[in-house]
């Protein structure tokens, strides 16, 4: 099913709660409806008398002064009747003709679909129901039905007057039309109007206060999307707008602020609706800002500033502006779907049209262009209409969240790719990197043979040959020569090796050596230095040193002690070869593989050797920066993650060579 049809269907979906309770509704009116035409229509009535301004004998007064003057024609119900000054109070005294006992039903009642304001009702003189009224402390604006039985006792045979007094503190006096049936009757009727005046405006502001509230918490997580927040400020601005119907008293100083600050929450309400259909469609807005800005401005400050004189004015020719800019948005909004044939736009056109001719309905009614006991439809409608928007806009901010989450999907897919590709590539390099140093070393290794071994296998020769050496001399000349051998066999092996298996394999072919020489060997590490690992290239390095310093003292020194520190210093690696012998031949050059190797060596390791000789000893010191976290592991070993040791070679090639003594 193609994703615009399945929003279609979805939208639709979502407006079936509102459209139930929306036909619900209707069905009850329409079930009203059909019982009061059984009732009896009171629509005429004559004025009998009008005290304006009214006294505050006037108002508390039980019956009409036997002096006035009643009005020559009768008034057709319902009525408006206007006043100069609505901030005085005003008495008016109407009367019904009601036909005799035996033309009424039984337990005959009295139906008001609406009265505005507070009065009382009197059959033949008694008084049978009365309603408060404004005062110069409470106003009051009474939205639900009323309803009252006709005393028995006070019914006359032949024929009734019902007298009714109205006491109005505004600039208009709405006078219902009455309905006379049985006691039931009313009593229901009076309920279902009730359902749809004040229920169902409540049921609307709970629902649009729901919806706003949802699409706010929705534009705080996508706040780049400024359609969420207008209609949910749009939503909460219609949920204030209905407590209107539910309000109905006021102190009297502040009537007016509220009647201003209803039609500006009707203002604004529009405004933000019209501002949201125009950005749905991704139109600009920014040329009708101003215009509606200032004219929503303008009838709240026309109220208040008039003290009510221009209510009036405002209800009829300052709401109907409204209504152009409402019906502008609409169009752009038609206009844009029908061209991209946008399924969602057609869904909300439809509920907003839909909206718009039932507050046409609302608009007409308190205008005075329709009867004013009409039933207010707007909340009947609003429901489904904000649903209806909620519901699409909710799915889009579902569609956004699924298609952030493919894309993170898709990235995270890439991503893992590039990194497998990336982690091989790294393992090449590794792979080259140390066969590279590996080549280098055996090639060192060869040089070191050539120039150490290989001397001394030549010379020994040399000395045979002549005959200069007697032959516990060239033995001694030969089992040095197997050392050195052996030496570079180790030191070939440890190329895999971990640092502290290639010092414990040095010392442990250094020391035999050392003591055949008469040299003691006090070799020293601590916990921190043993837990140091430099990788495959720099151990092999430190190794060279340490074993170029034991043999130059081995050689050359004459030493009985010898001293190797090993030690870890403020994130510094120390090591020393101290002996107590009579120093280095100063006519000895320093090249080749000797002391220069040695500070060539220090320095690939980032730090520096100093070498000090003197005729109490020579002291040989390396320092270095100790290896941090990872840096430390071989770089094969970084790239797989894990740690591989190997023992060396040359415990292999030599098996009673495979365990090493342990460190002091």
């Amino acid at each position: 099913m193609p994703a615009r049809v399945r929003r279609m269907l979805c939208a639709l979906a979502a407006t079936l709660p509102g459209l139930v309770a929306w036909s619900l509704a209707w069905e009850s009116a329409c079930a009203s409806e059909a019982t009061l035409q059984r009732a009896l229509r009171l629509d005429t009535a004559r004025l009998i008398d009008r005290r304006d301004p009214a006294t505050p004998a006037d108002i508390v007064a039980d019956r009409p002064n036997p002096g006035a003057t009643p009005a020559s024609l009768p008034i057709r119900l319902p009525a408006r009747i206007h006043r100069d000054d609505g901030n005085a109070s005003a008495v008016l005294w109407l009367e019904i003709d009601l036909p005799g006992r035996e033309a009424m039903p039984p337990a005959p009642a009295i139906y008001l679909p609406r009265m505005n304001d507070g009065g009382a009702f009197y059959l033949n003189g008694a008084p049978v129901f009365s309603l408060p009224w404004s005062d110069a402390l409470t106003r009051v604006r009474w939205r639900r039905a009323r309803w009252f039985v006709l005393p028995d006792e006070h019914v006359a045979a032949h024929s009734n007057r019902l007298t009714m007094k109205i006491v109005n503190r505004d600039f208009l006096v709405d006078v219902p039309y009455l309905l006379l049936g049985e006691r039931d009757e009313m009593e229901r009727a009076a309920e279902d109007r009730q359902w749809l005046d004040q229920y169902g405006s409540q049921f609307t502001g709970f629902t649009a206060a729901i919806v706003g509230a949802f699409m706010l918490a929705i534009w705080w997580a996508r706040r780049r999307e400024p359609h969420y927040l207008l209609f949910g400020l749009s939503s909460l601005l219609w949920a204030v707008r209905t407590l209107n119907y539910s309000v109905e008293t006021m102190p009297t100083e502040l009537w007016w602020w509220w009647r201003g600050f209803h039609f500006l929450t009707v203002a604004l309400a529009t405004m933000t609706l019209a501002a949201f259909f125009h950005l749905f469609a991704g139109l600009s807005f920014r040329r009708w800002v101003w215009p509606m800005g200032l004219h929503a401005a303008l009838g709240p400050v026309l109220v208040v500033a008039s003290d009510g004189r221009l209510h009036e004015f405002v209800y009829r020719y300052w709401q109907a502006f409204l209504f152009v800019f409402i019906g502008i948005a609409l169009a752009r909004l038609a206009l844009w779907g029908r061209r991209t044939r946008s399924v969602e736009a057609l869904v909300i056109t439809i509920g907003a049209l839909l909206a718009t001719v039932l507050a046409a309905n609302d608009y007409a009614t308190v205008s005075g262009l329709l009867p004013v006991t009409r039933v207010y439809t707007l909340h009947l409608a609003l429901p489904v209409l904000l649903i209806t928007i909620g519901t699409i806009l909710s799915m889009r901010f579902v569609q956004a969240l699924r298609s952030a989450e493919d894309a993170n999907l898709s990235l995270a897919a890439r991503l893992a790719e590039k990194e497998r590709e990336l982690e091989a590539h790294y393992e090449r390099v590794a792979e080259i990197e140390r066969r590279e140093a590996s080549a280098a070393e055996r090639q060192r290794i060869m040089h070191d043979m050539h120039d150490g071994l290989g001397a001394q296998l030549v010379s020994t020769l040399v000395m045979v040959e002549r005959g200069a050496a007697p032959p516990d001399e060239v033995a001694r000349l030969l089992r040095e020569a197997m050392d050195e051998m052996r030496l570079a066999i180790d030191a070939f092996g440890q190329a895999d090796s971990d640092l502290q298996a290639a010092l414990a394999n040095l010392r442990f072919r250094m020391e035999p050596r050392l003591k055949a020489a008469g040299i003691a060997l006090d070799w020293q590490s601590d916990e921190a230095f043993d837990a140091v690992q430099l990788g495959d290239e720099r151990s092999l390095h430190l190794l060279r040193i340490v074993q170029e310093a034991l043999s130059n003292a081995m050689r050359h020194s004459g030493a009985k002690l010898l001293k190797v520190r090993m030690a870890v210093d403020h994130d510094t690696c120390r090591v020393v070869i101290e002996d107590d012998g009579v120093g280095l031949p100063a006519d000895r050059p320093r090249a080749g593989h000797g002391l220069e190797n040695m500070r060539r060596r220090a320095h690939a390791l980032g730090g520096e050797a100093r070498i000090d000789s003197g005729p109490q000893g020579t002291i040989v010191a390396v320092h270095f920066p100790a290896p941090r976290g990872d840096a430390a592991r071989p770089a094969e070993d970084r790239a797989t993650g894990s740690v591989v040791a190997l023992r060396p070679r040359a415990a292999a090639l030599h098996p009673a060579n495979a365990a090493s003594p342990p460190r002091r």
